[in-house]
C-alpha cells in the first residue's frame, strides 16, 4: 500500500471526539509502523530499485484484488497496479498468478465497508509523494510505472473530503462507530501483515 496520511492531533479534553477522530486513534500505532515499512520508506527516499519495486507492486496487487471484491469497489486500484506492473515488463500471464490476499476481513455490512475504507482512502494521500520518490526509475514527467501511487492526481484531496463526509454522517450512538472503527483495525492489521511479506513475492 502507498505511504498512509499521518494521524492528526488527539482531541481536546472535555471534547467528544468525532468518528473520524476515534478512527485515528485506533488505527495510529499502525499508521506509525506502515511509514517505517521498508519497501515504501525505500520509495520515499529514491531508493528503491526496480526489482524490488517490482516485489512491492506485486504485493500490492495480490491485497487489492480481494479487497475491491470484498468491499464491492471497482478494481479501478488494482488496475493501476497492473498497468504499473506491465510498465516494469511484467507478463499479464505473470501477474495471473500472482497469491491473492486470503485473509480480508468480513466486510458483510455498509458499516465495515466504510470502516475497511478508511485503509485505502487515506494512504491515496501520501501517494502522490510516493509517487516523486520514482523519479530514479522513470522520467519525472512519465506516469506510466506509478499510476498507482499517482492515484486519483488532483482529485485525491476532493476524494478524501467525500469520505470524511461520509463518516460525519453516520449517527453517533448506534453502534455504528464501534463497527466502522473494528472493521478499520481489522483491515489494517491484515494489511500490515500481508505488506510484512512483500519480498517474499515472486515477479518473473
Amino acid at each position: 500500500m502507498n505511504e498512509l496520511a499521518a494521524p492528526e492531533a488527539g482531541s481536546k479534553i472535555g471534547v467528544v471526539p468525532s468518528l473520524h477522530g476515534r478512527l485515528q486513534d485506533a488505527t495510529a500505532a499502525v499508521h506509525e509502523r506502515m511509514h517505517d515499512h521498508d519497501g515504501f520508506r525505500a520509495i520515499k527516499e529514491g531508493a528503491i530499485d526496480k526489482s524490488s519495486y517490482a516485489q512491492l507492486l506485486c504485493r500490492l496487487y495480490g491485497f487489492y484484488r480481494p479487497f475491491e471484491r470484498a468491499t464491492g469497489l471497482a478494481d479501478v486500484r488494482s488496475q493501476r497496479l497492473g498497468q504499473d506492473l506491465d510498465a516494469l515488463g511484467l507478463e499479464a500471464t505473470v501477474r495471473e498468478k500472482i497469491l491473492n490476499c486470503t485473509d480480508i476481513p468480513r466486510l458483510q455490512t455498509g458499516h465495515r465497508r466504510l470502516g475497511a475504507l478508511y485503509v485505502v482512502a487515506g494512504s491515496a494521500l501520501g501517494g502522490r509523494q510516493l509517487a516523486r520518490g520514482l523519479d530514479h526509475l522513470f522520467p519525472s514527467d512519465q506516469t506510466a510505472g506509478r499510476r498507482f501511487f499517482l492515484g486519483d492526481g488532483a482529485q485525491t484531496g476532493a476524494v478524501w473530503r467525500k469520505y470524511l463526509a461520509q463518516l460525519a454522517a453516520v449517527p453517533s450512538g448506534s453502534g455504528a462507530f464501534t463497527e466502522i472503527i473494528d472493521a478499520a483495525v481489522d483491515t489494517f492489521a491484515v494489511f500490515e501483515r500481508w505488506a510484512s511479506g512483500w519480498k517474499d513475492t515472486p515477479h518473473g
